[in-house]
């Protein structure tokens, strides 16, 4: 699967398909912000469907958890060390984007929070019969 990271070491640029040549920075974009044309390749790809999180100028781009990634983030579950599961959840359904999402533990704070409701699923309800 080809990505378009819109990325570089010396800063962000327009890359795919858009008004500058590579390589020109691109005012107003985040840090790790890839093409429309990489969202929609993503979203045909995983049907649970994707979401990006925005957090201090970055963005990363997620895919829904399946079964399987469900077991094995929750897996990684422990008292003492809490945050290794969500960051375990954020490696196994992260498409692309910033790593500093990742890696920075203060946006990683704020991401975690996004992932743990993504997890959540869709909201139910109990009634007694």
């Amino acid at each position: 699967m080809k990505r378009h990271f819109l990325f570089e070491a010396g800063g962000l640029t327009e890359g795919n398909g858009g008004g500058a040549p590579a390589g020109v920075p691109v005012k107003n974009q985040l840090i790790g912000q890839v093409s429309q044309e990489q969202i929609a390749d993503w979203k045909k790809a995983y049907p649970l469907g994707v979401y990006k999180i925005t957090v201090g100028g970055h963005v990363a781009y997620m895919r829904m958890p399946g079964f399987d990634e469900m077991n094995y983030g929750y897996s990684k579950g422990d008292q003492d060390a809490i945050v290794d599961m969500w960051r375990a959840f954020a490696e196994i359904t992260k498409l692309g984007g910033s790593d500093l999402v990742f890696t920075n533990p203060t946006l990683f704070a704020g991401a975690m929070k996004i992932i743990q409701k993504k997890v959540d699923g869709t909201k139910a309800k109990v009634e007694d019969l």
